[in-house]
């Protein structure tokens, strides 16, 4: 079963990279090595999946 995003799930790099605590080019960089597809656009800033970017940020700090 797919789990659909809910919308506070939904999160820019710059947000992201808040709550975790990290530059926001550090956030970027896993997208892009992990080639991460935004869920879509909201304005002008692409939105991705926390869920998705939690889970990269878990293994990026336990390596």
């Amino acid at each position: 079963m797919n789990v659909v995003p809910q919308p506070h799930d939904v999160v820019t790099p710059t947000q992201a990279a808040e709550l975790f605590g990290v530059p926001a080019s550090t956030v970027r960089s896993w997208i892009r090595r992990h080639q991460l597809e935004p869920l879509g656009r909201i304005g002008r800033y692409n939105r991705y999946d926390y869920r998705e970017l939690a889970a990269i940020e878990r293994d990026m700090r336990a390596a």
